[in-house]
């Protein structure tokens, strides 16, 4: 198979200019194609990195909120808590004199 020769040398020797310009809008079309493939291959590796981000995001998101849901609840249970301490401080209180009078009233076998 022969591929079609683009000049001739008797068009070179007669149109060496053209023959330049020819070369140089060949090599212009070769490097905007290649700047465009760069071009589009940095946009798709941009979008990868915004759905990373935004994965990474979410996953931020949703550990800050079970992290505020436990620190919630660990002031709800600190709260009961010092509620019964203070519930069992009052009855102690109140059993306090009546537990000591019954233990000074028996003797200890």
């Amino acid at each position: 198979m022969r591929l079609p020769q683009p000049f001739k040398i008797t068009d070179i020797q007669k149109y060496p200019r053209a023959v330049v310009i020819a070369l140089l809008i060949g090599f212009l079309l070769i490097f905007s194609t290649v700047i465009g493939h760069l071009y589009n291959r940095k946009e798709v590796i941009a979008d990868k990195c915004e759905a990373e981000k935004q994965r990474l995001y979410e996953v931020i998101i949703t550990e800050r909120n079970e992290r505020i849901r436990l620190y919630e609840s660990l002031i709800f249970y600190k709260n009961e808590a010092n509620s019964y301490k203070r519930q069992s401080d009052s009855m102690m209180q109140q059993t306090k004199p009546l537990v000591s009078k019954i233990l000074a009233e028996k003797p200890i076998k």
